[in-house]
């Protein structure tokens, strides 16, 4: 089922306002999370802002493993409240997923990641010990995302593909006018599905 982002008034969807959207990836609160995000870009502000942000997560995480293993251990160890509640066209939901926001196999190695600022749950339910070395992580953490941020604005008909367990995405704000329009149409796909077709492909010869 597709999703357009679009300013919307009187949402409660940060993703439908003109204002910045900060770096996050989409859904945290999903137990299974969207795996691949597309979004075709429709119309596109003609003045300044609504540039897409990109930013690896696994790369960062990784620099933060070497440079700070203790941050690392917290980002990654540490479980936080995911969730969103609300209501959209007349359908009331209350979504929630306990995980951490770096979260790795079995063999140690960074599997996917959820972060996004909204959707984290004011109530921390942790051990008093973690909440500050947890927050100075997150710090650590969003300077690093930002700081590290593909910055790139889609022209009408451009659509671009992103892993949503991998990459945190966000948008700079702009001036929402009838003349200034932003309109993107979205997508997701699980990563079973395009693997299979991938094989399917492959098996008829195809590279």
């Amino acid at each position: 089922e597709e999703f357009h982002v679009v300013a919307k008034p009187g949402t409660s969807n940060v993703a439908y306002l003109s204002s910045l959207l900060q770096l996050h990836t989409d859904l945290p609160y999903y137990e299974y999370q969207p795996g691949a995000t597309i979004l075709h870009c429709i119309e596109q502000a003609k003045n300044r802002g609504g540039e897409n942000l990109l930013t690896d997560v696994f790369y960062v995480a990784e620099k933060l493993r070497k440079e700070n293993k203790e941050l690392f251990h917290i980002l990654s160890t540490v479980e936080v409240n995911w969730l969103d509640i609300g209501e959209e066209d007349g359908v009331q939901y209350h979504k929630i997923c306990r995980s951490p926001m770096i979260c790795l196999n079995s063999e140690g190695n960074v599997e996917s990641v959820r972060h996004s600022i909204p959707q984290r749950d004011s109530h921390f339910t942790v051990d008093v010990k973690y909440v500050k070395p947890w927050y100075d992580a997150l710090r650590t953490f969003i300077d690093l995302i930002n700081e590290h941020a593909y910055k790139f604005k889609t022209q009408p008909g451009e659509m671009f593909a992103f892993d949503n367990t991998r990459l945190v995405h966000g948008r700079l704000g702009y001036e929402d006018t009838s003349d200034n329009r932003r309109f993107l149409v979205g997508f997701y796909l699980d990563w079973d599905e395009i693997y299979s077709k991938m094989r399917v492909l492959k098996e008829k010869g195809f590279q």
